[in-house]
């Protein structure tokens, strides 16, 4: 069985750059489906408040920009 995740992306500022600092999950859907509808929902919330709404400094390589994503899914398989 397949379950879908939908995690928290967080972002931590590292002195120059904003990088990824850890992950959290959120909620999980047995349908891949629910999960395409929920993350956006979350996504659109967390651009929204993304603090300063600009440009910041993202990755080791520095290029600003925003985030990617604030939030993603993952498909797990379980076993049975």
């Amino acid at each position: 069985m397949t379950v879908y995740i939908v995690q928290k992306l967080d972002w931590k500022y590292d002195d120059a750059f904003y990088c990824l600092y850890d992950d959290e999950p959120v909620k999980a859907f047995a349908k891949k489906h629910d999960a395409e509808v929920y993350q956006p929902l979350l996504e659109k919330e967390a651009r929204e408040s993304w603090q300063g709404q600009g440009r910041y400094c993202i990755g080791e390589n520095g290029d600003c920009d925003e985030p990617d994503a604030f939030f993603e899914i993952v498909a797990l398989e379980l076993e049975s």
